[in-house]
């Protein structure tokens, strides 16, 4: 933090500088000392969509998801194939039931980034809402292909496994262990 502020005495525009401090304050905990940070990043980089997405992730934790998803689409609007904030999007769309538009949203960020594991376990949650089990079953499985130590993704697959009819019990003991 220290250097960062140093930077903004010599360079009091520096954007680098804005965004870490708004990265940090955000690890720290400290929210709001983040978000002045983020909005002075895009005072000066207006074009910056992590920013706005960093702002978007932080209104969703103070669950204010409507300040949320206007930081979403800004940061989308500055660049549309950034996958992080379409999955963010996706998220808060299956949070308040907007189903058709979650999937929309988790499509585009897997299809952007095929490697994404996080937005392949919310296509999972997003199917299982739906009540399509098999299909939800199948974006778990790719999750911890692509990510193999998260646990999320397995404990979730072992759920969806317990409520589909005729599975093998030898596959549902072998995701248990692998769990």
């Amino acid at each position: 933090v220290k250097c960062f502020r140093e930077a903004l005495v010599h360079a009091p525009t520096n954007v680098n500088a804005y965004y870490n401090l708004g990265v940090l304050y955000a690890e720290l905990g400290k929210h709001d000392k983040a978000l002045i940070n983020y909005n002075l990043t895009v005072l000066f980089d207006p074009r910056c969509a992590e920013a706005y997405n960093n702002m978007g992730v932080l209104y969703k934790e103070q669950e204010n998801l409507d300040k949320s998803l206007k930081c979403y689409l800004l940061a989308l609007q500055c660049n549309p194939r950034f996958a992080q904030t379409l999955n963010n999007i996706g998220v808060a769309c299956t949070t308040i039931g907007k189903l058709t538009e979650a999937l929309e949203y988790l499509s585009r960020a897997v299809t952007i980034a095929p490697t994404y594991a996080e937005a392949f376990n919310n296509l999972g949650w997003l199917f299982w809402d739906h009540g399509d089990l098999n299909q939800a079953l199948r974006m778990y499985e790719r999750c911890i292909e692509l990510s193999p130590a998260s646990k999320n993704p397995a404990q979730n697959r072992l759920l969806a496994l317990n409520y589909l009819h005729q599975v093998d019990p030898d596959r549902v003991f072998q995701a248990h262990s692998a769990w």
